[in-house]
C-alpha cells in the first residue's frame, strides 16, 4: 500500500495521508475533522482558496451608504470542500501551507477518476 503524507501545519498538526483507496485527515486543532475518507464515497472534491466575496462586500457597502450598517470586506477562507456519502464536508485550512494543500488536492482528485 502506497502512502503519501502532506504536512499542512506543524503546530497544531494538520496532516493529510493519501493511500490507494482512501485519504486520512489529522487535525489537532479541530478533532471533528479527523477521519478516513474512501474515494469511492466521494462525489466531488475542491480546494477553495482564500478570496474576497465581492457580492457580500458590495451589498455591505450599499447598506453602509444607505446608513444602516458598516461596510466591510468579506473574505472566504481556505477550505477543503467535498461531498462524502451525500454529506457536504467543509474543513477549514487555518494557517496551513496552501501549496502542500494544492498538491494533496491534486493527488486526491486524480484518484477519484
Amino acid at each position: 500500500m502506497n502512502t503519501e503524507s502532506f504536512l499542512l501545519r506543524e503546530n497544531p498538526i494538520f496532516e493529510i495521508k493519501i493511500n490507494d483507496n482512501h485519504f486520512e485527515i489529522k487535525n489537532d486543532e479541530d478533532i471533528n475533522d479527523n477521519a478516513i475518507y474512501e474515494y469511492q464515497n466521494i462525489n466531488s472534491f475542491n480546494l477553495q482558496k482564500r478570496h474576497i466575496n465581492w457580492l457580500i462586500t458590495l451589498l455591505s457597502y450599499i447598506v453602509d451608504f444607505i446608513g444602516f450598517g458598516v461596510g466591510n470586506t468579506y473574505e472566504e477562507k481556505n477550505l477543503l470542500k467535498f461531498h462524502y456519502k451525500k454529506n457536504q464536508i467543509r474543513i477549514l485550512l487555518s494557517k496551513c501551507d496552501i501549496k502542500n494543500a494544492e498538491l494533496a488536492s491534486q493527488i486526491i482528485k486524480s484518484k477519484l477518476n
